[in-house]
């Protein structure tokens, strides 16, 4: 569970990073996912948990601060965007 949650941080770093321009639609979808794999696990360790909600916070903070879930045109890019149907 643990190393799942580096992937996740790690996959995602590496998708932005690749593209030679990054596009502004990929960044709600990112941290939503990041989010909710971000999710506190019954089954989970402690320690595991206890990572996963410093992580959370962290990210959480930095949510705020930038207000990405605010932004109406990151909204409408991600919306717009073909890749990032489901």
């Amino acid at each position: 569970m643990l190393l799942r949650s580096y992937l996740n941080f790690e996959q995602a770093t590496v998708r932005i990073s690749a593209e030679n321009s990054v596009s502004i639609s990929s960044v709600i979808p990112i941290l939503q996912a990041l989010l909710n794999q971000l999710e506190l696990d019954n089954d989970a360790s402690c320690f595991r948990n206890s990572l996963a909600t410093a992580f959370k916070k962290s990210l959480s903070f930095y949510i705020k601060k930038y207000g990405y879930f605010k932004n109406e045109f990151l909204f409408a890019a991600a919306f717009l965007d073909p890749r990032m149907t489901t």
